[in-house]
């Protein structure tokens, strides 16, 4: 697996996380301001404990697809699908981050994150399953 399928696994899951950290970091500003509040701690550092929160995550996808692809001698995933698999294995994570979202445990945030995994795992098993059959013959 390349450095380029890495860096877009990271990117994925980066992009499911970070984004929301920001977004809630910045309507948390914007209510500090308006309510002339001056919290003792940063809001951005939301964005720092998101982080802090998807690296085990996308070490665990990292070692899943080095496995895969290396370990049981399947084809590398494309770069689309290595960032849409580090999305999928992060979006638990970032959802929690994001303006009135339901606060989960770190454990169900793993259980939530690992179906994604599987799901986009065992849709392209069966995108390539329906693709490698070929074209549908009737006899007469």
């Amino acid at each position: 697996m390349g450095m380029l399928r890495s860096l877009a696994i990271a990117m994925g899951a980066l992009l499911a996380v970070v984004l929301p950290a920001q977004m809630t970091a910045a309507f948390r500003r914007a209510g500090n301001e308006a309510s002339g509040y001056t919290p003792n701690m940063e809001p951005g550092v939301v964005v720092a404990l998101a982080i802090s929160l998807v690296v085990p995550i996308v070490a665990v996808v990292l070692l899943i697809e080095l496995i895969r692809s290396w370990g049981l001698g399947q084809k590398p995933l494309s770069l689309a699908s290595c960032a849409a698999l580090g999305a999928m294995a992060a979006c638990p994570v970032g959802y929690t981050f994001s303006p009135n979202a339901v606060q989960l445990s770190y454990p169900v945030l793993l259980f939530a994150g690992s179906i994604g995994v599987l799901a986009l795992y065992g849709i392209r098993w069966v995108w390539l399953a329906r693709s490698t059959r070929g074209p549908a013959t009737t006899r007469a």
